[in-house]
């Protein structure tokens, strides 16, 4: 509840901070992120708009919507009724190093829900007994803080595209609403996989991202 109430007041802050830079220095672009629609394990369109409040200051508020046309790898495979979105928003600062490729750094909060339905699979305990169901109703957020870095590399009067790296963590909860629960007796060993959703938890882990953004500024900044 807690990350939800976090993702809403970030969005709606950053459209309320979007509204004093409409207003005080005509600042105000829109951002499409074409790296989003390959992602391997939530592919979605990811489109945003970032506010400058002051001069080097802007937040950024984005979200991605389920999009699964275009991703990398089949790794969800099995996942039914699958549903899922993400939301990002992020304070960022503008360096003062040349005219044109500007470097910026900022923090981001992250969220991403996903909710969908698995047949037939194991359910592993750390230190406990394996299970096999039936059905299971598997609700997994993500949701993280990273450290941000970047530039533009193109920036034309009203046209742009940026590079951005970030470095943090995120936390990952994995909860299962089972059907017809049975322990092996003689459980198979488990083997590496990308399907995390086998055990049921809470994790923190570290967390890199990269992303390339174009995007399209309506009123370009004052220098």
């Amino acid at each position: 509840m807690i990350k939800k109430i976090l993702s809403v007041l970030l969005v709606f802050g950053a459209l309320e901070c979007g509204a004093q830079a409409i207003d005080s220095f005509n600042r105000l672009a829109f951002k499409f992120s074409p790296i989003a629609l390959f992602n391997a394990n939530t592919a979605c369109i990811q489109t945003g708009f970032e506010f400058w409040f002051l001069p080097k200051w802007s937040v950024q508020a984005e979200y991605g919507l389920q999009f699964e046309k275009l991703a990398a790898m089949d790794w969800n495979q099995g996942r039914l009724d699958w549903k899922y979105h993400k939301l990002k928003g992020e304070l960022r600062h503008y360096l003062p190093i040349g005219n044109k490729k500007r470097s910026f750094i900022g923090i981001e909060y992250f969220n991403v829900q996903q909710d969908y339905t698995k047949i037939r699979g194991l359910l592993y305990v750390e230190e406990g007994p394996t299970y096999s169901y039936d059905k299971s109703v598997i609700s997994r957020d993500s949701w993280g803080l990273l450290g941000k870095i970047g530039g533009r590399f193109w920036d034309t009067k009203h046209f742009f595209g940026e590079i951005v790296l970030g470095l943090g963590y995120k936390k990952v909860s994995i909860q299962h609403r089972l059907e017809n629960l049975v322990e092996l007796p003689n459980p198979p060993i488990e083997e590496f996989s990308f399907e995390k959703d086998k055990r049921s938890g809470v994790w923190n882990l570290p967390y890199a991202s990269y992303e390339i953004k174009f995007g399209y500024q309506f009123w370009k900044n004052k220098k």
